[in-house]
């Protein structure tokens, strides 16, 4: 963004294009990706989701999850793509 509009700072070069931000471009193709190709019964990779949360438990909560999270044992595995997505989405 420097290169194109020289002299001014980020955000402001951000309002002046009317483009989101590299982080919230690349929450959104996340989120796509993940209801898209994941959350869809039929497609190959929803067998890598936890079990659904207990509909009986969960209509009593105020905030609610879809599924249950996971145990990670390592940070590495704790921040990939399909935990991040059980817990964000």
């Amino acid at each position: 963004m420097n290169v194109i509009l020289t002299g001014v700072d980020y955000t402001m070069a951000l309002i002046i294009a009317g483009i989101d931000t590299l982080c919230d471009r690349r929450e959104k193709r996340t989120r796509r990706f993940f209801t898209r190709h994941v959350l869809d019964e039929t497609s190959c990779l929803h067998y890598l989701l936890p079990p659904k949360c207990d509909d009986n438990i969960t209509a009593r909560l105020r905030k609610t999850r879809l599924f249950q999270n996971y145990r990670a044992k390592t940070n590495g595995f704790d921040n990939s793509f399909i935990p991040y997505c059980v817990r964000n989405f």
